[in-house]
């Protein structure tokens, strides 16, 4: 477990095709991996540092070819270095935080590497295949000019117009030292741009993120400002309506960089939204000789028995109908619940459906059966030719609808067989 203090992080270099990169890490716990944006490197993240590292084990990285990270003039792809990087430091499994450009590179890793993936909190992300307007395509073109005429300082001075005020406020107006900040960031690229020589030649995803979000399948906490560009306010709400589990906070007069500008705020939401998922994780395991026993034994509460089969004929079931797939929940080391799904699409009705689903009455209140339900989509999702995941209950049973709307299915209408069961989709392909 790492020791290390924010004060005194580990550093070093992780070497990948074609460039090297720069990491610090620091504090113990589960891992968060953080993403800086496009305007800025690792120390965009110091106003979280320190309460960051006292939770978690946290590693902040230098993208290729900011700061102190190198990049040769040869083809590479961020998510393939991120991945380097959870390799290179023994990372099994992660919370991502990007911001900007950086929350465009957790998109695609997520995405790329979804069992590895554990949150995703996305600070005012972009997106890989949106296209961007032309207002920011002069401004782009505006830093391009600048940057080549050897300003930084001109070229960070664009980048904060843009990015920090944004559309509807003065730079002039924000506080003197967020200004300060913001502008040591930005001026940084370019003079690491300027030292770095020529970057490599950046691969993007095929298909882009915006053709597959969703596939986006980690709890996601999307947090934006108020006053940011209408492009990425725009992204914001495509990411919102088409990510199946995906919380927003929106902070008012606030723009670009929110963890900068409203730094207590970011840090409270951000930690909040990770401890409740990291107190409720389950994990699915397989039932053996050892376990199949404490499966029958799971019991739901009074008023559910009658709305679901028990365990006992399900894992009978299973025996004769070999599509069907039974796996226990676990919460650390202790057996929290039963699910049986299927593993290829059922003959009968030509979907892969979730046939049973509980949480043990005894855990039943504590965020399993949400954390449950988004360990079984992520198992399904996993599945070769699985573009659907198909569910049903009582249409009386609206704890189960709220669970199930919570992570991203959405009813269809009464189920394919008798009784008085409602369906409900959550589909992997737009």
């Amino acid at each position: 477990m790492n020791t290390h203090s924010p004060s005194q992080p580990e550093t070093g270099y992780i070497d990948v095709t074609g460039g090297r990169l720069y990491y610090e890490a620091a504090g113990s716990g589960p891992t968060l991996v953080l993403l800086h944006a496009g305007i800025a490197d690792l120390r965009l993240w110091e106003p979280q540092w320190q309460d960051f590292c006292s939770h978690y084990h946290v590693v902040r990285y230098d993208l290729r070819g900011y700061g102190r990270s190198t990049s040769e003039p040869l083809p590479y792809a961020n998510e393939e270095d991120l991945h380097a990087l959870f390799q290179a430091l023994g990372i099994a499994r992660a919370h991502l935080l990007g911001a900007s450009f950086g929350g465009r590179v957790a998109i695609d890793f997520a995405l790329q590497y979804p069992a590895l993936v554990d949150g995703l909190v996305l600070l005012a992300p972009a997106l890989g295949g949106y296209p961007l307007s032309g207002a920011l395509d002069a401004a782009d073109a505006a830093i391009e000019a600048a940057f080549a005429a050897g300003d930084f300082v001109r070229a960070a001075e664009i980048d904060l117009e843009v990015w920090l005020a944004g559309p509807r406020r003065n730079l002039a107006d924000l506080p003197a030292a967020l200004r300060a900040t913001a502008h040591t960031l930005a001026e940084g690229v370019y003079q690491a741009a300027a030292a770095h020589g020529a970057p490599g030649q950046l691969q993007r995803l095929e298909p882009p993120a915006m053709r597959r979000l969703e596939r986006l399948l980690a709890p996601t906490l999307l947090l934006v400002g108020a006053e940011d560009q209408p492009d990425m306010l725009a992204i914001a709400g495509t990411l919102e309506a088409r990510v199946g589990e995906l919380q927003r906070i929106t902070l008012p007069d606030t723009g670009h960089l929110p963890n900068l500008e409203r730094p207590l705020e970011t840090t409270a939401a951000v930690l909040a939204f990770l401890q409740r998922l990291d107190a409720s994780a389950v994990e699915l395991r397989p039932l053996t000789a050892d376990n199949w026993e404490a499966a029958v034994n799971l019991r739901v509460a009074d008023d559910q028995s009658a709305l679901l089969e028990s365990n006992a004929v399900s894992i009978a079931e299973s025996r004769f109908h070999p599509w069907m797939l039974p796996l226990a929940l676990y919460h650390e080391e202790e057996m929290v619940g039963f699910t049986m799904f299927s593993q290829y699409p059922d003959p009968r009705e030509g979907h892969h459906w979730v046939h049973r689903f509980m949480i043990d009455r005894r855990h039943q209140g504590r965020g399993f059966g949400r954390a449950g339900m988004r360990a079984v989509v992520q198992y399904m999702a996993a599945i070769p030719g699985c573009d659907e995941i198909w569910i049903g209950y009582d249409r009386d049973n609206r704890a189960a609808a709220r669970l199930y709307r919570a992570v991203g299915f959405r009813e269809t209408g009464p189920a394919p067989w008798e009784g008085r069961d409602l369906a409900a989709v959550r589909k992997l392909t737009a």
